[in-house]
C-alpha cells in the first residue's frame, strides 16, 4: 500500500537563541527524516506543520516546550556538518505517550536529512504498509525477492523486539543489580525476623510452659509459633508490596535525574509481582521463625512456675555452631579468592557471590562466641566514663550474646556493602587515572558530550589549522566481523597516533601498521588464531569480506574518550574510508606544540570549533574529572539501593532494643526505684 524510506543519526543538536546547545542528562540527541505517510510515521504534528523545504526543522514536543522555542524562529542545528540555521516550523509528539526517554529529536524533510547525514543516495530503513488482504508473511517474501544482498525484510514486531532486546541488554546491569539488592534486603530482614521471634518466644516462656502443663504437645507449640509467623509474614508482604510501589517510583525519579530515563509507560504492577513478593515474604518469615519455634516446643511445663524465665530460652552458643561458622568462613574466603580461576565471567561472579554469602553466614554464626569478649573490650570506655549507666548498658550487651550478634549482623551486611561500593568506585577511578597517565599521553581530548555521538571530520581539520597544536589524531569507529564475532574497529593515522596513545603492544607497533594491515587486541588474535604476519578476514557491512595482514597485537583495549566499547581492531584511515560511509569521528586527540602553554593550545582549539559548539575540549585533568562524574552517577544509584538495606538494619536495631526494654520492665523499674 505504501513504502517510505527513512534516514537518521545521533549527534544532531538544536542550538537555542542564546547560542547554547540543547543539553540532556545523558540521553542522545537524534536527527530523523520526516515520513509523509501518517500511518508509518511515529511522530505526529502537535503545533505548526511538517518540514518541507531544505531550511526547515521540527522539534519533538518535549524539547520545544521545555526549552522555550517558538514557531517561526531561526534556530541553529548541528549535525555531522558545521552549525547551520533552520526555520522552526513545528513541534511533534512521539507515540501515544509522547516520551522519548529523555532524548531530543530534530526532524527534517527527507532530502535535507539525507544531505545532513551524508546519505544522499541511501536509506537506513524503509517502512512498508501492506495492502488489504496481504499478510505480513506474504509481504516479507515478496519484498525480500527484490532486495539486494545483505538487506533483510522483517516484520514490525520483529524490529520492535530486536530494539527492546538491545535496550534490555544495555540495561542488563539493572536486571542483575536490582534482584541482587532485593536478595540482600531479604537476607538482612531474615536476621531481624529471627531475632524478633527469638525474643518473643523467650518473653512468653511461662505461657508456653503453662500450655505444656495443661497438655499441649511440643508439635502444637511449634505450629502455633509458625502460624503466627505465617500471619505476620502475609500481612508484612502485602504491606511491603504496596510500599514497594512507592520505592519503585522514587528509584525511577533518581534514575531520570542522572540520565537514565527508563519509563515510557506507568509503573508495571503485574500478577507475578504479587505472587513472587508474597511467596518470598512468607517463605523467609516462616524459615527465619523455624528455629525459635523449635526452641519454643522444648519449653518444659515447669517453666510456668518460674518468675525469671524470660530471656532464658535462647540458649548458649554450641560448639557445633562455632565449627560450622569456621568452616563456612574458610570455604567462603576460598571461593572469593579462588573464583578467578573459573571459566567465564558468570562463573567468576557466581563464585564471588557465593563466597561472600558464606563469609557473612560464617561470621554471623561465630559472632555469638565472640560477642562477650568483643563487648567487654568495646564497652570498656563506656564503663570507665559513663558511670553506673554505662556499666549496666555494657553488661546488657553481653547478657545475651546471640541476640546482640544477630542485631549487629544485619547492620554488618549493609555497611559491608557500603564499604564495597566505596572501595570499588575509588579503585575504578584510580585505574582510570593510571591508564591515562601511563598509556594515554595526549594533552587534549575533543569529543561530543552527547554520549560519544559522532561528528564531522571537518572538526579535526579545523583543529589541525590551530598554530599551537600538534599530533592531531582522529578516531573513526565502526563495526566489523572477525572470525564470526562482531568487533569495534577504529580508523586512524598511526603516525600522529603514536604520540597520543600507547596500547601496550605485545608484538609489532604503530610503525608497522600500513595500508592493508590491522592491529588486533590480543583476545581477538587468540580467538581468530592468528599471529603477526598472518592474514585475517575482516567482514564489512557495506563492502563484504576482505583479507588483512596482521601487523601487530596489543594488550590494552581501552581507548579513552571513545565510549564503553573501545576498538579492538585498528586500521589505517584509507582502509577505513574505503569500507565505510559516511565518515564520522568519535574523538580527536592533540598535543600542545613545543613551547606553547597547554591553556593557550586548549583556547585555540575551542576557537577553531566555533561551528561545532556541541564538542568539548578537555585536558587530562578535566577528562579525569568527567570520568569520576560518570562513576559517581552510577554510585548514586548504588547508594540509593544500599540505603534501603541500611534502613532495614535500623528497623532491626530499634525493634530489638524495644523488645528487650519491654522484657526488662521490672528490672528497669527497680533501677528507677533505687534512684537511677
Amino acid at each position: 500500500e505504501a513504502a517510505a524510506g527513512e534516514v537518521g543519526t545521533s549527534g544532531v543538536v538544536p542550538v537555542k537563541s542564546n547560542g547554547n546547545p540543547v543539553e540532556t542528562t545523558g540521553a542522545p540527541r537524534f536527527g530523523f527524516s520526516w515520513t509523509e505517510d501518517p500511518v508509518l510515521n511515529s511522530f505526529e504534528i502537535d503545533e505548526g506543520r511538517p518540514p518541507e523545504g531544505p531550511g526547515e526543522v521540527v522539534l519533538d514536543k518535549t524539547t520545544f516546550d521545555d526549552e522555550g522555542f517558538e514557531l517561526g524562529e531561526r534556530i541553529g542545528v548541528i549535525t555531522q556538518q558545521p552549525l547551520r540555521e533552520f526555520e522552526l516550523v513545528g513541534s511533534a509528539s512521539f507515540g501515544e505517550e509522547n516520551n522519548l526517554g529523555g532524548a531530543v529529536a530534530s526532524l527534517f524533510a527527507l532530502e535535507t536529512a539525507q544531505r545532513l547525514c551524508d546519505k544522499e543516495t541511501e536509506f537506513d530503513t524503509i517502512s512498508v504498509r501492506a495492502s488489504d488482504g496481504v499478510t505480513t508473511d506474504e509481504l516479507i517474501v515478496r519484498i525480500q525477492a527484490v532486495l539486494p544482498e545483505g538487506v533483510e525484510a522483517v516484520s514490525g514486531p520483529s524490529v520492535a523486539n530486536e530494539q527492546a532486546d538491545e535496550i534490555q541488554s544495555q540495561l542488563s546491569f539493572l536486571t542483575i543489580a536490582l534482584p541482587v539488592f532485593a536478595f540482600i534486603a531479604v537476607f538482612v530482614a531474615a536476621f531481624i525476623i529471627f531475632n524478633t521471634f527469638s525474643i518473643t518466644v523467650a518473653q512468653r516462656m511461662r505461657q508456653r510452659g503453662l500450655l505444656r502443663a495443661v497438655g499441649a504437645r511440643g508439635g502444637q507449640v511449634t505450629r502455633m509459633v509458625l502460624g503466627e509467623a505465617f500471619v505476620v509474614g502475609l500481612l508484612a508482604s502485602i504491606a511491603g508490596l504496596f510500599l514497594g510501589l512507592g520505592v519503585a517510583w522514587l528509584l525511577q525519579q533518581i534514575f531520570g535525574a542522572v540520565g537514565f530515563e527508563l519509563s515510557t509507560v506507568g509503573l508495571q504492577f503485574e500478577p507475578r509481582t504479587w505472587v513472587v513478593s508474597i511467596l518470598v515474604g512468607l517463605v523467609v518469615t516462616v524459615l527465619a521463625a523455624a528455629a525459635p519455634a523449635l526452641r519454643a516446643s522444648r519449653v518444659p511445663p515447669l517453666a510456668a512456675l518460674r518468675s525469671d524465665s524470660a530471656g532464658k530460652a535462647e540458649g548458649k552458643t554450641g560448639g557445633g555452631l562455632v565449627v560450622a561458622g569456621v568452616l563456612a568462613t574458610i570455604v567462603g574466603f576460598a571461593l572469593f579468592f579462588g573464583s578467578s580461576a573459573f571459566d567465564g565471567l558468570t562463573a567468576i561472579f557466581a563464585g564471588i557471590g557465593v563466597g561472600v554469602l558464606l563469609v557473612f553466614l560464617g561470621v554471623a554464626m561465630l559472632s555469638p562466641a565472640l560477642m562477650r569478649p568483643l563487648a567487654r573490650v568495646i564497652g570498656w570506655p563506656i564503663r570507665r566514663f559513663a558511670g553506673v549507666a554505662g556499666k549496666l548498658g555494657s553488661e546488657n550487651a553481653m547478657r545475651n550474646p546471640r541476640r546482640t550478634a544477630t542485631t549487629a549482623a544485619a547492620l554488618m551486611v549493609g555497611l559491608a556493602l557500603v564499604g564495597v561500593a566505596n572501595i570499588f568506585s575509588t579503585s575504578l577511578v584510580a585505574s582510570i587515572d593510571k591508564l591515562l597517565d601511563e598509556q594515554f599521553p595526549a594533552d587534549l581530548i575533543v569529543r561530543n558530550g552527547d554520549q560519544f555521538a559522532l561528528f564531522s571530520p571537518l572538526a579535526a581539520s579545523a583543529i589541525a589549522e590551530s598554530p599551537g597544536v600538534t599530533d592531531v589524531s582522529q578516531v573513526r569507529p565502526g563495526e566489523v566481523r572477525v572470525d564470526g564475532d562482531t568487533r569495534v574497529v577504529a580508523g586512524l593515522d598511526p603516525t600522529p597516533f603514536s604520540q597520543v596513545y600507547d596500547p601496550d603492544f605485545s608484538e609489532g607497533g604503530w610503525s608497522d601498521l600500513q595500508p592493508g594491515g590491522v592491529l588486533l587486541f590480543d583476545e581477538v588474535a587468540d580467538d581468530a588464531d592468528v599471529d603477526v604476519g598472518d592474514t585475517v578476514e575482516v567482514v564489512f557491512a557495506q563492502t563484504g569480506g576482505e583479507q588483512f595482514r596482521v601487523d601487530g597485537v596489543f594488550r590494552e583495549a581501552t581507548l579513552p574518550g571513545t565510549g564503553q566499547d573501545s576498538p579492538t581492531v585498528l586500521m589505517t584511515l584509507p582502509d577505513f574510508e574505503r569500507n565505510f560511509t559516511p565518515q564520522q569521528d568519535v574523538a580527536v586527540f592533540a598535543n600542545a606544540a613545543e613551547g606553547v602553554d597547554l591553556e593557550e593550545a586548549q583556547a585555540q582549539i575551542e576557537d577553531s570549533l566555533a561551528a561545532f559548539p556541541q564538542l568539548s575540549v578537555e585536558n587530562q585533568q578535566e577528562f579525569k574529572e568527567s570520568q569520576r562524574d560518570q562513576v559517581n552517577q552510577v554510585l548514586l544509584l548504588v547508594f540509593a539501593l544500599l540505603a534501603l538495606t541500611i534502613i532495614i538494619a535500623i528497623f532491626g536495631i530499634v525493634n530489638t532494643l524495644a523488645l528487650t526494654i519491654f522484657e526488662r520492665t521490672r528490672e528497669i523499674g527497680l533501677l528507677r526505684a533505687v534512684g537511677l
